[in-house]
């Protein structure tokens, strides 16, 4: 395979076993888009499914061995090892061709707090999580006019508020953040750092892996 996988179109298992994601490729002049279901960390289907011309694939588990598919249409592989939904949420938030991601970010609990557009699949989302005890992460989502980031499709750009004194913290160079209790985690430059909240703000950040040195490998999935 080779094309672009979307990361607002994936996700993995909670056990971190299985992984469903989006893919899209060009063939002949025209673009092809699969949802596909693997064994994580590799990328060799256990079951693959063909998506509308135009519309985003991937999916959402909702328990280990439970995933919803996300407008997947005709199996092209059965999977007999995860039980599929194709039940479509609808309510507000479901409408939204981005739906993969905004039901993610609240199984994993953030709260949608606002957005701002009044067009389907365009406006721009903000998710809150509480971190320490007067702060929140905020997540600014798919801004692309404000962001100009170029992460590919819905980046999502990261405040901090200090709800106490009223500050807020903009942290632009964060591709990734997410609340633990009283430490924040985020990705930056091709490492993951963490830190705890403290009573001044956030505390100094500590490495936690560094993936700059990682380069492509083929390697064979054992199933």
């Amino acid at each position: 395979m080779k094309g672009r996988i979307h990361g607002y179109c994936c996700d993995l298992s909670p056990d971190g076993g299985y992984f469903v994601y989006d893919v899209v490729r060009a063939s002949a002049g025209e673009y092809e888009t699969w949802t596909a279901i693997s064994h994580a960390p590799y990328l060799k289907a256990i079951g693959r499914w063909k998506v509308s011309a135009g519309l985003p694939g991937g999916g959402l588990f909702l328990a280990e061995d439970r995933c919803w598919l996300h407008n997947a249409w005709d199996a092209h592989q059965e999977c007999e090892e995860i039980t599929q939904e194709l039940t479509e949420v609808d309510d507000e938030l479901g409408r939204d061709c981005r739906k993969v991601y905004i039901r993610r970010q609240l199984r994993d609990g953030w709260k949608f707090h606002s957005k701002v557009g009044d067009v389907i699949g365009l406006e721009v989302y903000r998710f809150e999580k509480p971190v320490g005890e007067n702060r929140v992460l905020r997540n600014i989502f798919d801004d692309t006019e404000r962001l100009g980031l170029q992460r590919g499709s819905c980046p999502s750009e990261y405040e901090l508020v200090d709800f106490a004194t009223g500050e807020v913290q903009l942290h632009p160079t964060w591709e990734w953040a997410d609340s633990d209790g009283n430490r924040l985690l985020w990705a930056e430059g091709g490492k993951i750092f963490s830190a705890n909240i403290e009573a001044q703000g956030l505390g100094s950040g500590k490495m936690l892996y560094d993936f700059n040195d990682m380069t492509f490998q083929a390697i064979e999935a054992p199933y």
